[in-house]
Formats: C-alpha cells, sequence, structure tokens
C-alpha cells in the first residue's frame, strides 16, 4: 500500500511539473467532412471485391522462429519485424521473402529485452527501436545492438518520423484537463517540443498514431473523435480528415452511459445502436481503414480512397475462405495493408484446400505453391493487400 502512495504522489508531482512545461497548441481545421452515414449500416462486404492485388509471405517456421500471437507488424526497407507475446513481449526479425534472420534476446543485460511494449523502424537512419518496460533498445536494421536509452518522461506510444521521435503520453502529463500530450525529440532523445492538443478525450486509451511512407507528419485519431489530426514536423497539429456521421454529438455525450449500461450486456434498446466505439484505425498511401464497434451490435469496417473519398464498408464475413478476410489486421507498407493468417481461425489445415480455390483468382502460382506447403503448425502467413 506504502508503495503505491508513493507511485500515486511521484506521478502527481511529474504531472504538475509537466503542465507547466507544455504548450497548447491549436487545431488548424480546414478540411471538407467525409459523409460515412451510409458505410454504417449492417450489409455484407467481400473484401476482396475491392482488392486489386494480393501478395503472401510465408514466414519461415523453425525452433527460435515459433511466433506467439502477433500484435505488431512492420515491413522495414529489407526487413520484417514482428512484436509478438513470446516471454510476454518479443521481437522476431524475418526477410522479406519469410526467411528467418533473428530473434531479439531477452533477459536483463545489455541488448536484452525485459518486455517488448512497442516497436518502430527509423527508415531515415535504419535503425529498430524496441520500447521495453524500462528504456528504448536501439539495433541496426538486422537487430545487432547499438544502445539503449531511458527517455526522462513517461510515454505511450512513439514513432520515428524524419530524423526526430514522436512520443505520445498519456493523460497523466495533464491530469486536470485530460488533454493528451506529445513530446518531439531528437535522435538521442532529447526534448525539443512539449505540447497538448487542445480538444478533450472522451475515454482513457485507444490512440493510434500511423506513419506511412509518403507522409511528411503522422496521423493522430482517438475513439469517439470525428477527426484524423496530422502532427508535423514543425510540431503543427492539423486536421487532416473528418467524418461525418449520425449522431456525433450524442454519441460522444451518451457513450460513457451506452458503455456503463450495456458494455457487457445487450445493447439498451433506447440507444438504438447510437454508441459507436473506433476499435481500430490504420492507412496506407493511399487509404483509410478504421473498425467501428456499434457496443455489442456488431463490427463495421470501412475503408476510405484518400483521393476521390470513395468508401467501401460491411459487416465482417470473418470466415470467408478469401484472402484477405476482414479480422486480424497487423499494420500497412507502403500501398498495401497487412494482415495475417493462421489456420486455427480458418478450421485447421482441412480448410487449406477451400482457401487455395478461393483464391486462384488473385493470387500468383508462387503464392499458391506457398500455400499448398503450409502446414498447420506452421507460423501465420502474411498477407499484403492493395486496394483499388
Amino acid at each position: 500500500m506504502k508503495q503505491l502512495l508513493l507511485i500515486i504522489f511521484v506521478a502527481t508531482i511529474i504531472s504538475c511539473n509537466n503542465q507547466q512545461n507544455y504548450s497548447e497548441r491549436n487545431v488548424i481545421c480546414d478540411v471538407e467532412e467525409i459523409n460515412i452515414s451510409s458505410a454504417l449500416e449492417n450489409k455484407d462486404l467481400i473484401i476482396s471485391d475491392i482488392v486489386d492485388s494480393v501478395k503472401i509471405i510465408v514466414l519461415e517456421t523453425t525452433e527460435k522462429s515459433i511466433l506467439s500471437s502477433i500484435n505488431q507488424v512492420i515491413i522495414g526497407d529489407k526487413f520484417i519485424y514482428i512484436r509478438d507475446n513470446y516471454e510476454s513481449g518479443g521481437v522476431a526479425i524475418f526477410k522479406k521473402d519469410g526467411s528467418f534472420l533473428k530473434r531479439l534476446s531477452h533477459g536483463g543485460g545489455p541488448g536484452e529485452i525485459n518486455r517488448a511494449m512497442r516497436i518502430s523502424y527509423d527508415k531515415y537512419n535504419k535503425k529498430l527501436l524496441v520500447s521495453d518496460s524500462r528504456k528504448i533498445l536501439i539495433y541496426n536494421e538486422k537487430g545487432n545492438f547499438i544502445k539503449d536509452i531511458s527517455p526522462k518522461f513517461i510515454y505511450a506510444d512513439f514513432i520515428a518520423f524524419k530524423d526526430k521521435y514522436l512520443f505520445f503520453q498519456l493523460d497523466i502529463q495533464n491530469a486536470e484537463t485530460n488533454l493528451p500530450s506529445f513530446i518531439i525529440t531528437d535522435t538521442l532523445f532529447k526534448a525539443i517540443d512539449k505540447f497538448y492538443l487542445n480538444k478533450k478525450r472522451y475515454v482513457m486509451g485507444g490512440d493510434f498514431l500511423s506513419y506511412t511512407d509518403k507522409q511528411e507528419d503522422v496521423s493522430f485519431f482517438r475513439p469517439l473523435d470525428n477527426s484524423i489530426y496530422s502532427i508535423g514536423y514543425d510540431g503543427k497539429i492539423k486536421t487532416k480528415y473528418k467524418l461525418s456521421f449520425p449522431d456525433f454529438e450524442a454519441n460522444t455525450d451518451k457513450y460513457n452511459e451506452c458503455r456503463d449500461n450495456t458494455f457487457w450486456t445487450e445493447l439498451n434498446k433506447e440507444q438504438k445502436g447510437k454508441c459507436y466505439f473506433v476499435g481500430d484505425f490504420a492507412e496506407t498511401n493511399n487509404y483509410l481503414f478504421f473498425r467501428f464497434d456499434k457496443i455489442r451490435k456488431g463490427d463495421v469496417y470501412v475503408y476510405i480512397n484518400k483521393k476521390n473519398k470513395e468508401i467501401f464498408s460491411g459487416i465482417n464475413p470473418f470466415m470467408t475462405n478469401e484472402l484477405p478476410n476482414m479480422g486480424l489486421l497487423a499494420g500497412s507498407y507502403g500501398n498495401y495493408f497487412v494482415k495475417y493468417l493462421s489456420l486455427v481461425y480458418f478450421g485447421g489445415i482441412g480448410a487449406m484446400s477451400k482457401i487455395i480455390e478461393a483464391n486462384k483468382k488473385f493470387l500468383s502460382e508462387n503464392d499458391l505453391a506457398k500455400l499448398q506447403n503450409y502446414k498447420e503448425d506452421d507460423n501465420p502467413i502474411l498477407i499484403l493487400y492493395k486496394m483499388k
């Protein structure tokens, strides 16, 4: 109990001190709304109908490369970095053809991971960054250890962009105002800028940071908000996209009521399914992706073309044999969304013949051969798909 009180006391001091050093950052808003009202209707969507091409990468299976529940996938210039649940948080590295390179060591020594919480790839300096429970470990792109640094601030997520790092912080940094805070640092993790977004968050947790190859900024999105923000290299915050859907204001005001009354039970009929929660967000160079959870009324998946704002949406036909299936989104790479296939979710190895037959129309002969040689105990298969 004394330890808990000490932690709360220290956190309070950190919060009060940090609030004095952060500048309020106004949001520049000059974008048109994207109306997604029709997208939130319950209708079928076979994602293969709107996919231009599909690539698969079979991840080599060896005693050292076995993956345990994939959490994050980053595809770099030459290698694939996967954060999984190995030892409560591990990192495995594969070549782009799927062959296994190495798994980062676990332990308390130099270059060893205690528990990998997040990973980021610094494409400008060709470095892999791993955030564990105590520090950030820095490796070269092949996974050879360089050094580790312990940032002098609390953070929940981070991302590398243009020779700088952007850290997103928990609300403890602005406890009184409940506003999300950010720190931009140099590559030595020295703070260059500290600021907070002047828009209140309605619920704790679940914020998303996203960065694509062609961007000069980082996208930031929060559940129960209808906007995607961009955080620039100079620390300026802009509204990048703004979504319009039914009863948005009521949705945000009533969310806690919806959650308290219905989140673990059936939806209260009076709410009529109007409590939307964004469970996932990702983007490629050309498309935005959202998963809307209508509070126990099922998931709705929404894809938006960035250029012409065309919208594709539908409910989750999770068990379809066509690739890519709708679930298990793991990340993005260039123009591709990245998912993974594990036969655990498709009825075991007996389902593979159906998967092969259903995907002959848009998989190469080489990729089909890879599927034919797949075994039930093998590592998951990565699926890269580009939208039309």
